[in-house]
């Protein structure tokens, strides 16, 4: 992780991931690591890192062991896949996971992190492949699905999932979300998805989306092109 400065355009070096890893292994599997999310909340960094299966949190003079949060396999042994990360309004970091093979439908789950040196507890469950979480101004969690349906069955459509305070549960969002990316809620809680490429889309197709409205129950929102943005890996950024 490097921290460049706009100002002056020095460069930083944070933290090495891989190197960790390697001494390491958080989560005793296959040595690999994919920083993939990260949440910034005045001198820590939240880290969601999908190839370790582990959350990092970095303070301002380093790493701490405490702060290293390995993600536990899920039903059937698969493994987490963390690839989100938010902060709660409660102070709270949210997690949610894409799950490894075989991808089964439902089994995704959402972590809440009360403190970074704090044992995650399931939040919210029955997700199928999330890829970003966000909160809007009056606390409700948006969650975002690349896919409804395990990557196996070749169905490219992915879901927006509100989560009330409350805990009602709602599909904001389905049609013409094709691996979907990135999402953001900006500060007038509009809503913003980076729209393909996660899996099977082509260089360049990634378009911005936006909802420029919370729809009634039961009534799909329209999404507006917005632009388009180059091929990268996650699409939008909350910085």
């Amino acid at each position: 992780m490097i921290r460049y400065d706009l100002t002056t355009g020095q460069k930083t070096k944070l933290f090495d991931f891989a190197t960790y890893e390697s001494a390491f292994n958080p989560d005793g599997e296959v040595l690999v690591t994919n920083g993939y999310d990260l949440e910034i909340n005045g001198d820590r960094i939240a880290i969601a890192d999908a190839g370790a299966n582990t959350v990092y949190f970095l303070e301002e003079d380093g790493l701490t062991p405490e702060a290293v949060r390995p993600i536990p396999r899920g039903p059937g042994g698969m493994e987490s896949v963390p690839t989100a990360i938010t902060l709660g309004p409660d102070g709270a970091y949210y997690v949610g996971e894409l799950t490894g093979e075989p991808y089964t439908q439902g089994a995704a789950r959402i972590y809440r992190f009360a403190t970074p040196n704090a044992n995650p507890t399931v939040f919210a469950e029955g997700f199928t492949q999330v890829v970003d979480l966000d909160f809007d101004s009056k606390g409700n969690l948006y969650v975002l699905e690349t896919a409804q349906l395990p990557f196996q069955e070749g169905d490219p459509t992915g879901a927006l999932i509100q989560i009330t305070p409350g805990g009602k549960r709602r599909t904001l969002a389905s049609n013409g979300l094709i691996y979907p990316t990135g999402l953001l809620i900006g500060p007038d809680d509009s809503i913003y998805i980076a729209n393909g490429g996660f899996v099977g889309t082509e260089a360049g197709t990634i378009e911005q989306l936006q909802i420029n409205s919370i729809p009634e129950p039961n009534l799909v929102p329209a999404l507006i092109i917005f632009g388009v943005l180059g091929t990268c890996c996650k699409g939008l950024s909350r910085r």
